[in-house]
């Protein structure tokens, strides 16, 4: 194991250590407040943002050396859950009835994205080749993982308001 790669997996566990302690201690005591669709809806909005994923195809924002395999994955997957999310968001805005299904399916898209990204990332090791896209992997995909985890739990809940987790 490189030094760098060891360095990006303290600063990962300690991001998804204190966005877990975040979410446990705060965020999801607040959104237990929230009406079910209410809940989603919030949480649907970080994943929104994963359009960011794309910089992973700009030359000079990586480094020369990571596998166009794993950043067109990383890319791509990204774009289709911040779509997914921007579909969800809309759908859930209007209380439609597919809300639910589609709040599933961004999730399970999202959730497999950043798993099987963190997986083959860790086994080529591209963190000496991410520059600048260190820090959106170590602060906010760690962030995501959070959120999708909430929402899964707050999808399972079977009735409309959340009840203790």
């Amino acid at each position: 194991m490189s030094a760098t790669f060891s360095i990006f997996l303290i600063a990962f566990v300690i991001a998804l250590s204190s966005w877990t302690a975040l979410a446990y201690y705060w965020i999801y005591p607040w959104l237990r407040s929230k009406p079910k669709m209410d809940a989603l809806t919030i949480l649907v909005v970080p994943q929104m943002f994963r359009y960011i994923g794309l910089a992973l195809l700009v030359p000079g924002l990586v480094g020369p050396l990571i596998a166009k395999s794993i950043a067109t994955q990383i890319a791509g997957l990204d774009a289709l859950t911040s779509i997914l999310a921007v579909i969800s968001f809309v759908v859930l805005s209007r209380r439609s009835k597919f809300a639910l299904s589609l709040v599933w399916l961004m999730n399970l898209v999202g959730l497999g994205d950043l798993l099987t990204s963190v997986i083959r990332a860790s086994i080529v090791d591209i963190s000496p080749q991410l520059y600048a896209g260190w820090y959106v992997v170590t602060l906010s995909m760690p962030a995501l993982l959070v959120m999708h985890v909430l929402s899964f739990i707050i999808l399972i809940k079977k009735s409309a308001s959340i009840e203790v987790l």
